[in-house]
């Protein structure tokens, strides 16, 4: 009984090892949220002037450049839009200490509980690994079976959207901005995204769930955007300005700010020449 129990003891120990320690690491390492920003603000005006170069060298023409810069404008401002809240379940700056304590207290409880539970080796081995292709599958049928649970097709949305199946959940955000009275504007902006993810064109129905968000909340910073965007597209810019001016009007973050008044001033023919 006592070997056992020193075996125990150091099994727990060992577990403990690989949960407590890259939390403590992690602690030290993460980076912040500012020099997140700075990077990618950095990333993303020295890719334009990277554009410009090749531009006045004769090695790319003028709409692909164009283009380009909206791909990047898009990607910060997507960046932006998930990045309002600290994803959940990080860990807060500085030491760890209730991540390391809530690691002790599980893998004493459940080693100690799944020993009197299981019983047996063979019980041990099973896979406790969750099926994730399940899950989904789980959570289409409790859709299936109880349409109107927002929050489920919520879950569905965002589980399709993961795994890049951006057709599928826009049907699901679609089902539940149909039926909202009236919808939400992020919901509208969601579902005009994910809609432009699976190769839908700006000028068709994910502008139109733009320009309807926009109605909803005239904040709406995705929507102001690629209504910006897509005025471009049709070729007009004076539209376009207006769209951003109106962007630039709210409180962005400082990397955004900076990208829209960039595109802005390049539109406007306010950059100086290389």
């Amino acid at each position: 009984m006592t070997i056992f129990l020193v075996v125990a003891v150091c099994m727990i120990a060992a577990c403990l090892s690989l949960a407590v320690v890259p939390l403590w690491r992690a602690s030290r390492q993460e980076p912040s949220d500012g020099g997140r920003r700075e990077a990618n603000i950095d990333a993303y005006y020295q890719r334009v002037r990277e554009l410009e170069r090749e531009l006045a060298a004769g090695r790319i023409d003028a709409s692909a450049a164009a283009q380009e810069k909206d791909a990047l404008g898009t990607r910060l401002v997507s960046e932006v839009d998930s990045g309002k809240a600290s994803p959940a379940g990080q860990p807060a700056a500085g030491r760890p200490w209730l991540a390391s304590a809530s690691a002790l207290c599980l893998v004493v409880l459940a080693g100690t509980f799944g020993y009197y539970w299981l019983g047996n080796v063979s019980a041990i081995q099973q896979s406790t690994m969750p099926n994730i292709d399940e899950l989904v599958g789980e959570l289409a049928a409790q859709v299936e079976a109880q349409p109107d649970d927002r929050g489920a097709r919520l879950m569905l949305a965002q589980a399709y959207e993961s795994r890049g199946a951006y057709s599928k959940a826009a049907e699901q955000l679609a089902y539940i901005n149909e039926r909202a009275v009236p919808p939400a504007a992020d919901l509208l902006a969601a579902e005009a995204q994910a809609r432009l993810r699976a190769g839908q064109p700006l000028d068709g129905q994910p502008g139109a769930l733009f320009q309807r968000a926009l109605v909803q909340d005239p904040s709406n910073i995705a929507a102001l955007w690629f209504l910006g965007l897509r005025a471009v597209e049709a070729g007009n810019d004076k539209t376009a300005l207006k769209f951003w001016d109106r962007l630039l009007g709210l409180d962005l973050p400082p990397d955004v700010r900076e990208m829209v008044e960039g595109r802005r001033k390049a539109l406007a023919g306010e950059l100086p020449s290389l």
